[in-house]
């Protein structure tokens, strides 16, 4: 009986290419999911309950490129609702970002808001708006009649607070808007990058930069922008007489 042992054995039973294709494709995994620390697919039920989802006048459907969304059914924050568990990792800046089909309605412009748990005391605790303190734009997203993005998916990212983030677990709630949410990301890296997997849709179009109307570069005109701001300012009296 020939006797293989180690390396020649995978060589020469011809597992070794096997092993070296499931390497990479774990490796490619691994990097792919590396991206986000924690990912929740809306509608979709096993992603839901790992997340803990609970929700109050809440719909789900199937969308744009057959995927799966979650919306509110009211703008009333007491009566429509929905709440989720998401990872996050203490000590970095964590990012939670959005994602909208860019072609979606409103009847008006709703303003979507999200607050996290604040424990008071052992159990005790209040939902407090994430943004609500000193910030001029609090809301995650404001939409309204029109489409935003045509035909294509849109991304919003928002930073969630470090203070807030205390343990390896976070409890959200989303209120205030009837718009569509497919998915939510939460990720560390400060620039979010869809996968590559991800349908997108109609790319933006773009034609280039507009030239001045004076026939200026775009650094000519900073600097001509910059030297009418310099002569402006030395014309306002802030001491002494007129």
């Amino acid at each position: 009986m020939e006797n293989l042992s180690g390396f020649n054995y995978f060589i020469q039973k011809k597992l070794f290419p096997f092993y070296v294709f499931l390497i990479v494709l774990l490796t490619g995994f691994t990097s792919v999911q590396a991206q986000y620390l924690d990912l929740i697919i809306f509608g979709n039920d096993s992603s839901e309950a790992a997340h803990n989802v609970e929700f109050a006048n809440s719909s789900t459907a199937v969308g744009a490129f057959g995927e799966s969304y979650r919306k509110l059914d009211g703008t009333d924050s007491e009566s429509s609702w929905m709440e989720l568990t998401v990872k996050v990792e203490p000590g970095v800046q964590n990012y939670m970002t959005f994602k909208f089909w860019g072609s979606d309605t409103l009847e008006n412009r709703q303003y979507l808001y999200m607050s996290y748990w604040q424990i008071i005391f052992g159990s005790l605790g209040r939902w407090v708006q994430i943004g609500s303190f000193g910030s001029d734009e609090p809301e995650i997203m404001n939409w309204d009649k029109n489409m935003a993005y045509p035909n294509r998916f849109v991304y919003v990212t928002c930073m969630i607070p470090d203070e807030i983030v205390r343990s390896d677990s976070l409890q959200l709630k989303l209120a205030n808007s009837k718009l569509p949410i497919y998915q939510a990301y939460v990720h560390t890296n400060s620039y979010f990058e869809p996968g590559e997997d991800e349908q997108q849709g109609t790319a933006l179009g773009h034609s280039g930069p507009i030239p001045s109307p004076d026939g200026q570069s775009q650094i000519e005109h900073i600097h001509t922008q910059l030297d009418l701001a310099v002569d402006r300012f030395l014309t306002w009296q802030y001491w002494g007489e007129e």
